[in-house]
This record gives C-alpha cells, structure tokens and sequence, in this order.
C-alpha cells in the first residue's frame, strides 16, 4: 500500500499568515506600504477622495464606508481627540440626515480641516462634571452634528476655535445653548452676538494681547471681554 503523503504543514500555514495578515491590513487606495498610502492621502485630502469617488471607477470602489471610516479614526488618534469625540455612521438614508457616505466625507474634511483640538478635553471633562451635554464621553456624533458646521466657505472662514466649537457646542452646554451661527456675517452664541477680536484692534497694554492667539482669539460676549473663545465656553 502506498503511505499517504503528508500535507505540506508548513506552506499550509504560510499562506493562512499571509491571509491573516492581509485582512489585518486597513484599506487602502492604491495598495501600496502604508507609509506611502498616508502621504498620499494628505496631499489628496478629503475633498480628492470625494473627486475620486465620483469620476473614476476605481475611485468608487476604493473610496468606501471602511476606508473613510480608517481615515478618520486615524485622524481622531492623530489629533489626540479619541477621548473627545467619537461618531456613529447612519445606518440608512433619510430625509433628515445625511447619506452614509455623504456623512463619511463630511466627517472626514472637519476633523481634517478643524485644526488642533488642543484645550477641548478639559472643558469636556468639566462639562461632564457640572452635567452637561449627553452625560456619555466621548462625545458620539451624529449626522446633525456634521451638518451644524455650516457651509463649507462659512466653515472655512472661521478660526479653529470657532471651527470646532460649530462642530461640538451644542453638546457640551447645559440646554443645547452652545450653538454658533453665523448671521448676515457675524458670528451669534447662545442668541447674543460673538465678538471676535483682532490684534490689531487691541491697545498696547491690553491684558489679553501678549498671549493672543489668532486660532483662538480673543472675544466679546454679553457685555465680557475673553481672553479666548474657549475661554468665552467654559465661562457659558
């Protein structure tokens, strides 16, 4: 009788390895080494992904839900604002929400695009302790959330500050009151206007000015002076 030939065990194994670690790998557009696929992601950006899903093929197969979704979390680590903000993807389309991957795009350009997070941890954990906002850290936004930014040139013209407060302030305030506006041009908070200020308009011995901070300016809200929009929420 012929002896059975033993199973090649060694390359049987090899090759589940390589499976094993190619569904580890996250998505990526072109499948080169990661290093590569990040550079080439911060020179295409989010608007490049959404131009590349609508006018390439590949672009449409490649730009998915799980893709964006590894772009963003990337980005929430990168920008230390895991214990910030989380998210939840709409599960389907309706009429008062954005579409999955509308809210994918969306996401993905503000936290790109919103710039440091730096000084928002502490007034959400303080938040948390006075009771405010969901009493669920971190904060998980939803489609409303991405849409409350604003309009792209509205979004974009505003300084990182208020960049992220328009992203975040309804959910850190007591009654939902933390929400920006922009109205005929100038900014509102909590229905009272939101004075921004400028180094140039503050005098020479002015208290705010040697640590002005124009991604975090100094302002004026209902009859205060602030030495920061930051300083201007934890005082709300």
């Amino acid at each position: 009788m012929r002896k059975r030939q033993k199973a090649p065990v060694a390359a049987s194994a090899a090759a589940s390895s390589a499976a094993a670690d190619s569904a580890n790998q996250p998505p990526c557009l072109f499948r080169l080494p990661q290093d590569i696929e990040r550079e080439l992601f911060f020179a295409i950006g989010a608007d490049g992904l959404a131009l590349f899903r609508h006018t390439c093929p590949l672009g449409s197969q490649r730009v998915s839900d799980d893709y964006l979704k590894s772009q963003i979390d990337r980005l929430i680590v990168a920008k230390a604002i895991q214990n910030v903000v989380s998210y939840r993807v709409p599960r389907r389309a309706r009429r008062d929400q954005l579409r999955p991957m509308d809210f994918l795009l969306r996401l993905l350009y503000v936290i790109e695009n919103g710039g440091a997070w730096v000084g928002w941890e502490a007034i959400v954990r303080m938040a948390e302790h006075l009771g405010h906002g969901p009493g669920k850290w971190p904060i998980e936004l939803h489609s409303a959330d991405v849409e409350a930014v604003g309009s792209r040139a509205v979004f974009d013209g505003r300084c990182e500050a208020l960049r992220q407060l328009s992203f975040i302030g309804r959910r850190i305030s007591h009654r939902g009151d933390a929400t920006l506006e922009r109205v005929n041009g100038e900014e509102w908070l909590d229905g009272s206007q939101l004075t921004i200020v400028t180094l140039q308009t503050l005098t020479a011995n002015h208290p705010f000015r040697d640590r002005f901070d124009p991604n975090n300016p100094v302002c004026g809200h209902q009859g205060h002076d602030y030495a920061s929009v930051r300083d201007a929420v934890v005082q709300k």
